[in-house]
């Protein structure tokens, strides 16, 4: 470890916030606030809309403050973050990707029903099953053709597909179906390649990568343990090339405990999972790497370790040049500093384990945490420090404060705080602490990892 850079780490061990792009984007507002986060202490910053944003997203409105933020970065020796979303969970390129095809492009999701009758579904129809209890208590069930009536003691169970309905959160569109490789690539096309047709000499260098949050395959939440199930049209062809069956037929074992129950929901789950990999997560890997970019994000938040949204805990990770978790401020500790009870923000040991991991595996150098947001606007330095401590102990490297508000007028000053702006009173005091964190950052960087003890963590189950 070099001595002379561990007292003044570089710009990529500092603290990198998320930079709430919130309102009209103003060039030389937004070179005063680069200026401000270096004089802070801040390494760099990631470019990203959030709520309240009146600048169309990737207008040339927009290119301007990103080239205004580039420049300014180039002059104070810091680094200058893509966010590929606006807003979030990454996929829509804010509706974007989605124009050409709205509805084939659309989010879709798998949804059952249970009823007395055969009835009529809201989407399309996939497959019906009768079932019930034989004399012995035995579980009965038979798919159903076209036409066929229940018979008596008989329950109907109806599975059908449907798309996820339009919504201002996405500007009027649906979330893309991310199982889809052309919709897939119209998010590439919209979202990731605007960037580089304006900004590719900057690749690499001054903007070192992109970030990505949250992207899904997408299910609907219907209970604290339940969902519907992601779907793509072309699924059904997808699992029988790659599990031998037929899934239609088997699809009543989602819902009943038939006798291959097991078998074909861990089936279900490893095709969807295997989809999600080579839909999402490789095009935009390889995307990242042929233009020099690093790709970083996050797959979790608050519903760790609800599976659904990618199938794998660690699986998308791996294509990550640097993996990342999001350290939501949702979490409490409680303890003990001299004379005072203090109750601290943490998070999930397990879901950072697990990203560590992953990271260590694949030979990434770097762990990032999205940290502290939601944690509120009282949130002391030692907190801050407290919170960094623990996660930094348990492998991350790299700290992505939440949220730098560009502007806190009306409702944005409500968006997830703290808030590291020129608004925040201790702003001017924060520099110490983004030493403090850089210094163990590059540490942590440096070196090898060696592990005492190995655990054997299964994430599927059979």
């Amino acid at each position: 470890m070099d001595k002379k850079q561990f007292a003044d780490p570089g710009a990529s061990y500092r603290p990198l916030p998320f930079w709430a792009w919130n309102d009209r984007l103003e060039p030389e507002r937004v070179r005063e606030q680069v200026r401000h986060m270096h004089s802070i202490g801040l390494g760099g910053f990631f470019m990203h809309s959030r709520q309240g944003l009146v600048t169309p997203y990737l207008s040339q409105e927009w290119m301007e403050a990103v080239e205004a933020a580039v420049d300014e970065a180039e002059k104070l020796g810091m680094e200058a973050w893509l966010y590929d979303e606006d807003r979030y969970p990454s996929g829509t390129a804010g509706g974007l990707a989605l124009e050409p095809n709205p509805t084939g492009f659309a989010a879709k999701h798998l949804v059952s029903i249970e009823s007395d009758d055969v009835v009529e579904v809201q989407g399309t129809l996939v497959a019906r099953f009768g079932y019930g209890l034989a004399p012995d208590e035995q579980l009965v069930v038979r798919q159903l053709s076209v036409g066929d009536e229940l018979n008596d003691n008989e329950r109907c169970l109806s599975f059908y597909w449907t798309t996820t309905p339009p919504s201002g959160w996405f500007n009027g569109f649906t979330y893309l179906d991310t199982l889809d490789p052309d919709a897939v690539n119209s998010f590439i096309r919209y979202g990731l390649e605007p960037y580089k047709e304006k900004f590719a000499g900057k690749f690499g260098a001054r903007i070192p990568g992109l970030f990505t949050d949250e992207p899904q395959m997408f299910s609907h939440r219907t209970g604290p343990d339940t969902s519907t199930w992601p779907w793509t049209v072309r699924f059904p062809l997808e699992f029988r090339k790659r599990r031998g069956y037929d899934l239609l037929g088997a699809l009543a074992a989602l819902v009943l405990d038939t006798g291959n129950a097991r078998q074909v929901r861990y089936d279900f789950w490893k095709t969807a999972t295997e989809l999600f990999l080579e839909t999402w997560c490789q095009p935009i890997s390889q995307w990242c790497e042929e233009n020099g970019l690093d790709w970083t994000g996050h797959y979790w938040e608050h519903e760790f370790p609800y599976f659904h949204k990618s199938g794998s805990f660690m699986a998308p990770l791996m294509y990550f040049h640097v993996p990342g978790v999001d350290l939501l401020g949702s979490r409490t500790y409680i303890g003990k500093m001299p004379g005072n009870e203090i109750q601290h923000q943490m998070g999930n040991v397990q879901m950072i384990k697990l990203a560590s991991s992953a990271a260590h595996q694949a030979g990434k150098k770097r762990l990032l945490s999205e940290t502290y947001g939601g944690a509120m606007s009282d949130m002391s330095f030692v907190d801050q420090k407290i919170m960094a401590d623990w996660e930094m102990a348990l492998g991350v490297n790299l700290i992505n404060p939440h949220l730098y508000h560009y502007s806190i007028r009306g409702l944005r000053k409500r968006d997830y705080p703290p808030s590291w702006g020129v608004h925040q009173p201790w702003s001017e005091e924060y520099k110490p602490l983004a030493d403090y964190l850089s210094r163990v950052c590059y540490a942590l960087s440096e070196g090898e990892f060696v592990a005492n003890i190995a655990v054997l963590h299964p994430t599927t189950v059979f």
